[in-house]
Parts: C-alpha cells; structure tokens; sequence
C-alpha cells in the first residue's frame, strides 16, 4: 500500500461520519473521492470535497483509503 500525499484523492470511512440512523447494513462503506490538501502529522490529513469546499476536521490514514481512476 502507497503512503498517502498531498495532492492525492482518496475515499472516507463511512464509519468515521457519525450520521444517525443512515449506516445500515447496505450502505456504501467508503463515501465520495476527496482530495488532500494537507498533512497535519504523519497520519493525519486535511481534506476537501473536489468541488473545493474544504472539510474542517482533520481525518488519520486509517480512516481513509486511496482512490485510483
């Protein structure tokens, strides 16, 4: 598994969004491509929608998984 950088686009644990009453057993484990703009410690980043809208909390690599096209 490729290291995690800046620049690269990458899909979210559902899990990690604590959204009530939406994660059932059918649900998409992974939500939509991000793109990561930077990286506050070794495992933790910052990302935004690819639409730019910037997504405040910083997310650890274990929550995120990289997205190739």
């Amino acid at each position: 598994m490729q290291p995690i950088q800046v620049g690269d686009l990458i899909l979210r644990r559902m899990e990690a969004v604590a959204r009530a009453g939406e994660h059932k057993k059918l649900t998409a484990n992974w939500e939509d491509p991000y793109k990561v703009v930077s990286q506050v410690r070794s495992d933790t980043y910052r990302v935004e929608a690819i639409n730019g809208t910037p997504n405040p909390p910083a997310w650890h690599s274990s929550n995120l998984r990289k997205y190739y096209t």
